[in-house]
């Protein structure tokens, strides 16, 4: 996967890693739990707040975190046994099951669509169609890609018509769309919110009525197999944190703050979008992922067919 990925521009090429697969350390005799996080979302928020670390530890397992700058790199990572668990959009995922890597969707989050959205600073863009042979930046195979994707369609539009820009999400690109040396950016929160915030910036369309927009929960296979405990307890330390959103500290804040780079009152409006309440896939959901992948490949950018179903977790 790594390679085609590489290939495609989609990550950044790594030192060579090679990671023990049986769930111990090298040097200790002790279990270890590796997760991978975005600067978004659930598990950046539990990483913060170190809940996760404390509960695993009791059930005899450390945690090891490791930022990713997108999704692919998070089930590249999975696929080539360096992490066990990370989180990640719907349309990675898809990517991932027709390339062939080894993981489950063990979880999902409800929908989130108005949380994506295509962020513009030239006043003369009013519509979707005024993108046409513009410079749109988005991150490949991510939730903004398959909305930008979606949006274009509706419009009779592809990719074909503008000229998209791979690149991660970074608030940089907030100065490129303001000096104009892109003119579109397709971006989810907490950096949408970032966008909004900003006088320079304004919001061409979301998500809402195109996607559904969820996050994932991913797992090594042979990890999932063999630890479906330490699944659970990562989703009950998840839901422990939405069912404290009253209860929440100021310090608790800070932190989560910190960890996403963030304003204070950005992180605070974020984590109040979250949800936190991880579920199994159904047979609703499995329909709605395969719709997606069914899309890409009728679009010509998946290599194969993604069969979905094949790809969830169906618990101990």
């Amino acid at each position: 996967m790594r390679t085609h990925l590489a290939h495609m521009g989609m990550i950044a090429p790594r030192k060579k890693f090679r990671a023990p697969t049986n769930g111990k350390t090298r040097d200790k005799d002790i279990n270890v739990t590796r997760l991978g996080y975005q600067k978004f979302g659930t598990l950046a928020a539990l990483k913060a707040l170190g809940s996760l670390d404390a509960r695993l530890a009791s059930l005899g397992f450390h945690a090891e975190w490791r930022e990713f700058n997108s999704g692919p790199d998070i089930l590249d990572a999975i696929g080539r046994g360096e992490i066990d668990f990370g989180v990640t959009g719907e349309a990675a995922t898809v990517f991932a099951v027709a390339m062939g890597v080894s993981f489950f969707y063990v979880g999902f989050e409800p929908p989130a669509p108005s949380d994506v959205a295509i962020v513009v600073a030239d006043r003369n863009i009013r519509t979707v169609d005024d993108l046409r042979g513009k410079k749109v930046a988005f991150s490949r195979w991510s939730n903004a890609d398959y909305f930008l994707m979606t949006a274009l369609k509706r419009r009779g539009l592809s990719r074909a018509d503008i000229e998209p820009i791979y690149i991660p999400p970074s608030l940089d690109l907030l100065d490129d769309l303001k000096g104009g040396a892109i003119h579109a950016w397709g971006i989810w929160e907490p950096l949408l919110s970032v966008a909004r915030d900003n006088d320079a910036a304004r919001i061409l369309l979301d998500g809402s009525e195109h996607v559904v927009n969820r996050q994932f929960y991913v797992a090594r296979r042979l990890f999932a197999v063999g630890h479906p405990q330490i699944i659970e307890a990562i989703f009950t330390e998840i839901r422990a944190l939405g069912a404290s959103r009253a209860a929440r500290q100021p310090n608790d804040l800070r932190a989560i703050a910190r960890c996403l780079n963030l304003d204070h009152s950005v992180a605070e409006r974020h984590l109040n979008r979250l949800e936190f309440r991880p579920q199994p896939l159904d047979d609703e959901i499995i329909e709605e992922q395969q719709a997606i992948a069914d899309a890409y490949l009728s679009s010509g950018q998946l290599p194969a067919r993604a069969a979905i179903a094949d790809a969830v977790w169906r618990g101990s």
